[in-house]
């Protein structure tokens, strides 16, 4: 509020294409703030200035009907990120601004790639306002996370800007020996890659996928589009190659709109009660026939080798939530339900069921039924939008099976193709660990005195060290892949590095069959 933002506009038709359409921005009051036009795939972005104590409409006319529509209610605190990636091509501009000119000591900024860090800048404000340029000429093709934290690292809005490829792609032509193949006969293709005339030599992987099984615009879409573009995007996209393959400035501006709607991704908003960090657990607790418990206590607590224990106890309607818990990794979580006298209760006599996040408690009164033509409404709307946002509801087709039992035997020889690459042969020594086995505090422990010839020891640290005390494993008369007489360690096939005999103390040793 107060601040001058960029609204991204989108109007979808029933049918789910885009509609080019006139439209204005008006306030409460009736007076007029900015007019639209979209352009062909129904896209495109205002810029406006929320002021206080006013609340904002979109209208447009379609077949002579007047549409109001809402728009959401401006933050009258915070920081706002604006950015552009159009006018430069080479170079990411952004600014940052703090709601009512107010001080603030700095703020963050994090920019990623397919989950890789790029860039991340700490940002000092002068009167409110800070500016950054940032070079992209380095960054992957495609598209670029840009988030804003505050000082205390809270995310504020987040932003997604398109990288275009500077450097000419890898040119790949493949072709078939045949036009036309019978089922299951073997088609061989021929690929050929070039790099700038020259052969090029790469790794490559294929997926083959029955075109009409998907939806017209992911096939639409060249490898290109739906590598940089489409792939981490919502909704349908009309023709989206254009995105990738043309350069002029009206095209870049139409992929900033399509970023702005189908693009954009809310990180504000948590409801007060969820803010208390860590890992949240929410549900209710029941009984075998499903009737609420209020009162019961959970009682929760990591797998072995943690010391937390968390308790809470069950409000009206059974509903419970215990937040606040401090996990990192996957991680067992063992779970006791008592009544209100801490006396535990069975699985048959109380279970907890499990909410996933956004589910908000409905109040204790019950609604009103709604009657016939209410329903009707409500479902022939919800056929509209199933019919105008395909890919939204494209489980339209999917039937929920009942529990299936998938049985397979058990292969004892490992395949010969997997034997030709591995680094070892069959094993000299099987150890399996299950439920009723000792437990042990680490994996070292667990081989310690179970293997002819593996010789496991403790070491202490040395004086002034600062790494706890090791391990040293050795096998008597043989030398390791390592070239030396400590062993080769393979987690699921991983090579674990252990130089000072410590690494395999990460591991939970309940997790080790």
């Amino acid at each position: 509020m107060g601040l001058p933002a960029r609204l991204g506009v989108k109007i979808v038709q029933p049918n789910g294409h885009g509609l080019s359409i006139a439209g204005r921005i008006v306030d409460d009051l009736g007076a007029e703030v900015v007019r639209f036009k979209t352009n062909p795939k129904g896209m495109t972005s205002v810029s406006m200035e929320p002021k206080p104590q006013r609340t904002y409409y979109a209208e447009v006319m379609y077949i002579y009907q007047p549409q109001r529509v809402p728009l959401p209610k401006a933050d009258t605190e915070g920081l706002l990120l604006s950015a552009d990636a159009i006018s430069d091509t080479t170079r990411l501009a952004l600014t940052i601004r703090s709601a009512n000119g107010a001080v603030i000591d700095s703020a963050y900024i994090l920019i990623q790639q397919h989950g890789r860090v790029v860039d991340e800048q700490k940002i000092i404000p002068k009167n409110g306002v800070a500016r950054l340029s940032l070079p992209m000429m380095s960054w992957l093709p495609g598209l670029a996370q840009i988030t804003l934290y505050d000082a205390l690292a809270r995310p504020q809005t987040e932003r997604l800007v398109f990288v275009p490829q500077f450097m000419a792609p890898v040119q790949v032509v493949m072709s078939v020996n045949k036009t036309r193949y019978q089922p299951r006969e073997l088609a061989n293709l021929n690929v050929n890659l070039t790099d700038n005339r020259l052969p090029a030599l790469a790794a490559l992987s294929a997926s083959v996928t029955d075109a009409g099984q998907v939806p017209d615009d992911t096939a639409e879409a060249t490898l290109p589009a739906h590598l940089l573009l489409t792939g981490e995007l919502r909704g349908r996209i009309e023709n989206p190659n254009q995105y990738v393959l043309k350069h002029a400035a009206q095209t870049r501006r139409a992929l900033d709109d399509l970023l702005l709607t189908q693009g954009w991704r809310r990180v504000r908003g948590t409801p007060e009660t969820e803010r208390l960090g860590g890992v949240s657990l929410r549900g209710r607790i029941v009984n075998a026939k499903h009737q609420h418990l209020p009162g019961a206590q959970l009682i929760v607590a990591p797998n072995a080798g943690q010391s937390s224990i968390k308790s809470a106890g069950a409000y009206q309607q059974g509903r419970i939530r215990l937040a606040g818990m401090a996990l990192a990794d996957t991680i067992r979580l063992l779970t006791q339900i008592a009544d209100r006298q801490l006396k535990n209760m069975s699985a048959k006599e109380a279970f907890l069921v499990q909410e996933g996040p956004g589910k908000e408690w409905e109040s204790g009164k019950l609604p009103v039924a709604p009657n016939g033509s209410t329903w009707r409404a409500q479902l022939e709307a919800a056929r509209i939008r199933q019919e105008a946002i395909a890919d939204f509801y494209r489980d339209k087709w999917v039937k929920v099976l009942k529990e299936v039992t998938v049985r397979a035997q058990k292969r004892e020889d490992r395949p010969a193709d997997i034997q030709q690459r591995s680094l070892h042969n069959t094993a000299d020594a099987v150890l399996v660990f299950n439920e009723k086995s000792p437990s042990s505090i680490n994996l070292y422990e667990m081989l310690q005195g179970r293997l002819a010839g593996v010789r496991v020891t403790r070491t202490s640290a040395p004086p002034g060290a600062t790494q706890p005390p090791g391990y040293q494993v050795s096998i008597r008369g043989s030398t390791s892949f390592n070239m030396g007489t400590q062993p080769l360690f393979l987690l699921d096939g991983v090579p674990i590095q252990d130089p000072d005999g410590t690494a395999l103390m990460q591991f939970n040793p309940s997790d080790i069959e």
